[in-house]
């Protein structure tokens, strides 16, 4: 379970992996919970916004304009 999101989603991703890594043999489930309307919320928007700068989904303008609107939402 992931109680916590972080800003990155390389962490939580490695959080992930790192499960598998000392030896767990039984199948895991991850769950997210947030709760509409909060800085969770918001977080995760950001999240799914830095993955797809990590996969080059985004131009650099895109890229630019982006972490502006992500700052705007966050103070919002």
């Amino acid at each position: 379970m992931v109680v916590d999101p972080w800003w990155n989603p390389a962490v939580e991703e490695q959080a992930v992996m790192r499960i598998h890594r000392i030896g767990q043999t039984k199948s895991v489930a991850i769950k997210r919970f947030i709760v509409k309307g909060t800085v969770e919320e918001r977080m995760e928007m950001v999240q799914a916004r830095k993955q797809r700068m990590i996969s080059g989904a985004l131009t650099d303008h895109e890229l630019r304009t982006a972490r502006i609107e992500e700052l705007k939402m966050l103070f919002t």
